[in-house]
């Protein structure tokens, strides 16, 4: 590798112990399952009142979660007294980039949120992959991300073309030195 390269997992989507902190970070997702037909869009809303993200409101009558806002962390699963958030999908977040240390720099947010511990496996070996092949000794994650252009990275990330490399990318006899840049 061309430099450390630490992960942070952490299950609680609230990042209370950091994982985004990490080179790359996983984190644990509860995605709500809202069903619009049964709101009733009520003037005291108890899935707005159990929010802590403020993400939840009810506009027009109905309830509107926005996912910008939303960490996903399932606090309002099952208190809808009509049954319209009654049950939420697990998932993984995945952020790349972050660092501790003299250039703190936080994570960068895969847009998708993956399904299962296979599939957060690939992309941390995809990750890896993507690292060794395009970085630069002595260079952070954060910096080769912040060299390469996040959308780039995540394109590859998103995609299996590293994987059908992997080989080829392991063989390369690298001649990295220390001298870290962060």
């Amino acid at each position: 590798m061309p430099h450390k390269f630490k992960i942070g997992v952490g299950g609680c989507p609230n990042n209370c112990i950091k994982p985004d902190l990490n080179d790359l970070g996983v984190i644990g997702q509860m995605v709500p399952v809202f069903d619009e037909d049964l709101c009733n869009g009520c003037r005291k809303c108890s899935v707005v009142d159990v929010c802590p993200m403020d993400a939840a409101k009810v506009v027009d009558g109905v309830l509107n979660i926005d996912e910008d806002i939303c960490n996903n962390c399932g606090r309002c699963i099952g208190k809808c007294h009509f049954d319209a958030i009654e049950e939420g999908k697990p998932g993984y977040k995945i952020t790349i980039g972050g660092r501790w240390g003299k250039k703190t720099n936080k994570g960068l947010a895969i847009s998708k949120i993956f399904k299962d511990e296979e599939e957060v496996m690939s992309a941390i070996e995809k990750m890896i992959l993507i690292y060794r092949e395009q970085g630069i000794t002595g260079e952070r994650l954060a910096d080769t991300i912040e060299r390469i252009g996040f959308e780039n990275i995540e394109a590859q990330l998103l995609s299996d073309e590293i994987l059908e490399r992997k080989q080829e990318i392991l063989d390369v006899k690298l001649h990295l030195t220390g001298g870290a840049t962060c």
